[in-house]
């Protein structure tokens, strides 16, 4: 945790792609007060063709799952942190206006591994 999803236009490289998931994780961890370890940060990214996005300019939708218990604050840290890094990212072509980033907070109860809960 946390689970990272990444919603774009189709077309960027995987070495775009790498860049932009190290500097999400870079991000997430940066903040101490979120309290979350490198290994335990996942991304995933899915590209969606042209004529399946509807959006003005070019849309990146991001949403962030982790367990409950961090605050606005650090939230909006995380926020801020992320996108200055992937918008650094020159090559990735990334207008952080059209960056959207949403955290969704899960009690540790909801989530499972191998028919048992996760614990924190």
């Amino acid at each position: 945790m946390p689970g990272v999803r990444i919603e774009w236009l189709e077309g960027r490289s995987p070495e775009i792609k790498a860049k932009i998931a190290k500097a999400i994780e870079d991000a997430i961890v940066s903040v101490k007060e979120a309290n979350v370890l490198r290994e335990n940060v996942s991304v995933r990214f899915f590209d969606f063709k042209k004529s399946n996005f509807y959006a003005v300019g070019e849309p990146f939708s991001m949403g962030i799952s982790w367990f409950e218990g961090r605050s606005a604050d650090v939230k909006a840290k995380i926020a801020k942190n992320i996108t200055d890094g992937i918008t650094a990212i020159k090559e990735a072509n990334l207008n952080p206006e059209n960056i959207s980033i949403s955290f969704s907070d899960a009690k540790v109860l909801d989530f499972f591994k191998a028919g048992k809960p996760i614990k924190r």
